[in-house]
């Protein structure tokens, strides 16, 4: 999930100076962008509270609210990742002394 999270936010800072525009902006917009599986996004899970941007938002979606139920949203999220994961997953064979290895 952060990898992800990094990768947006690069792709974000090199499009916007390709484009010789202000990368913080998009990096705001992208922080107001509800993630999947969460309905939330990062600006209201740490602020309780939506920021202001450009784009037009109404008065009652600034004010604060209270997100009780975040962490479990979250670990039920990574739970299902896992599960998806643990399907295909297999142990790695153990190594013999001497035995040739490829990297």
């Amino acid at each position: 999930m952060v990898e992800r999270a990094v990768g947006i936010a690069k792709s974000i800072m090199r499009k916007a100076k390709e484009d010789k525009r202000d990368y913080l902006v998009g990096l705001m917009e992208y922080r107001n962008t509800p993630t999947s599986g969460l309905d939330l996004s990062p600006a209201p899970m740490m602020f309780n509270r939506r920021l202001k941007t450009k784009l037009p938002i109404s008065n009652k979606l600034l004010n604060a609210e209270l997100f009780n139920n975040i962490r479990e949203k979250l670990i039920e999220k990574q739970n299902i990742q896992k599960l998806h994961y643990d399907k295909t997953a297999h142990p790695l064979l153990e190594l013999k002394q001497g035995e040739n290895i490829k990297f």
